[in-house]
């Protein structure tokens, strides 16, 4: 059986999707890991025979119920992780809900047939809520790699990794992001609310950074540690880089977006945060967390409700950062204690026992396509379309050529998934094969720059 896995966010879900890869092709299965674009496509033109469709998440605009009707007619089952990790934004789960899911309209859960939770405190409120969707608590294959992707934990490394997360820096600019706002503003609230809002947020995010820029100037007197500055996935580093790109201030400061979060975690001592999932995945990989939740009137309500400013130990100041991480020596016992609950809280909400890649597997495997297996060349499918997509580059860059325009900066998609880099596969697959002891006899076929096929 084919199975056909999205990835929006390369450096985000690469590296679980091919921890499952592994072990759904030991159940005889072929995984295909390409962009949502290439799979609707493909599938609705009937270029690929019917298999499972691993969506990332449960988008219900009205164009997506339309490529889930025709995707049903041909034969497809689809399936969905929200990718956004709900279990740890909110207190209760409905609010995440009503805003990311409800809030689109509730029709896309008569098109899709499972939808794969985090944890518990997802699943509990999902399950009763009488849906055609059926809901299975799996956890994720992200939250796995957490706590086994140890091989730096016994080096001393002596890095501080700061996670930045904030809007400022987005590829999509503000007047982009506005547009999208508007169009999606499905409740119909009064433009000036929107705008006003929207104003308020940016502002916040604004502030913050000025907070994390004294935070990491202040660093620098840390001269036995490396600074390394981790951009979210959908900024533009150039932009990050430019912030920080004087020397004299920022003289043990590095900006690196390079592989996946948990890499960069597993090779630092310390992370920094403002209230984003690296505080789960460097918690589960037993690393020191520390959240900055500056005491200033206008971030107030930033971030209130999310559990994840409570994860990691809870700072004002630069200055009591830096006091804590001069005297970490003297804590390691208060450490230890900190580390030991709050994996208590993140076991609350989602699955942390390391085996959600073959729960998922498992319900997959089980699945019966309701329409028989056509032959079909699937790799030639993909492979044509991934040079069309390469032709419209190349004919889009000459003409820009003609034009005196310049084209050297990558665009939202390119910013999220660029090309893959086949060294960084093959190692990442090698070592997970090792690591779980899943032991699969696998091949990799690179079928277009942002398609991989994995097969046994």
């Amino acid at each position: 059986m084919n199975i056909y896995i999205e990835i929006e966010v390369l450096k985000r879900e690469l590296s679980g999707k091919l921890l499952l890869s592994l072990e759904l092709i030991k159940q005889k299965n072929n995984v295909y890991l390409t962009t949502r674009e290439a799979i609707t496509k493909c599938g609705i033109n009937n270029d690929i025979p019917p298999g499972i469709i691993f969506l990332k998440d449960l988008n219900s605009e009205e164009y997506r119920i339309n490529d889930y009707q025709k995707l049903l007619k041909n034969g497809f089952t689809l399936i969905s992780q929200d990718e956004e990790i709900g279990c740890f934004h909110y207190e209760s789960y409905d609010k995440f809900f009503n805003d990311r899911i409800k809030g689109m309209e509730a029709k896309v859960f008569n098109y899709v047939e499972k939808f794969l939770c985090w944890g518990k405190f997802d699943h509990n409120y999902l399950k009763d809520l009488n849906l055609k969707t059926e809901f299975i608590n799996t956890g994720s294959p992200r939250i796995d790699l957490c706590s086994n992707n140890n091989k730096y934990n016994n080096q001393n490394k002596k890095q501080i990794l700061v996670c930045l997360n904030q809007n400022i820096f987005w590829k999509r600019d503000f007047f982009e992001r506005y547009k999208i706002t508007l169009l999606n503003n499905t409740e119909n609230k009064p433009i000036h609310k929107v705008a006003d809002q929207m104003f308020k947020n940016e502002s916040k995010d604004l502030i913050l950074t000025l907070h994390f820029y004294n935070l990491i100037r202040k660093l620098k007197e840390l001269d036995d540690y490396k600074i390394i500055i981790r951009p979210h996935p959908g900024m533009d580093d150039k932009k990050v880089e430019g912030l920080f790109a004087d020397k004299s201030i920022f003289s043990n400061a590095k900006v690196s977006a390079k592989g996946a979060l948990i890499d960069q975690i597993s090779e630092s001592d310390i992370i920094i945060h403002s209230g984003c999932t690296s505080a789960v995945e460097s918690t589960l990989n037993n690393k020191v967390v520390i959240c900055i939740s500056p005491d200033d009137t206008y971030l107030n309500d930033y971030k209130k409700d999310s559990i994840l400013t409570k994860i990691g130990f809870n700072f004002n100041t630069p200055e009591s950062i830096l006091e804590f991480i001069k005297n970490l020596k003297s804590k390691k016992e208060e450490i230890q204690d900190k580390i030991y609950e709050d994996k208590k809280k993140i076991a609350e909400r989602t699955e942390i026992d390391g085996n959600s890649y073959k729960r998922i597997s498992q319900v997959i495997s089980e699945i019966n396509l309701k329409k028989n297996y056509k032959t079909k060349n699937t790799d030639f499918a993909f492979k044509r379309f991934g040079n069309n997509i390469t032709i419209k580059r190349v004919i889009k860059n000459k003409i820009l050529k003609l034009l005196n325009i310049n084209n050297d900066n990558q665009n939202a998609f390119e910013a999220k998934f660029p090309s893959f880099d086949k060294i960084e596969i093959e190692q990442k697959i090698k070592d997970y094969n090792i690591n779980f002891d899943i032991n699969s006899k696998y091949k990799i076929k690179y079928l277009n720059e942002r398609c991989i096929k994995i097969y046994n």
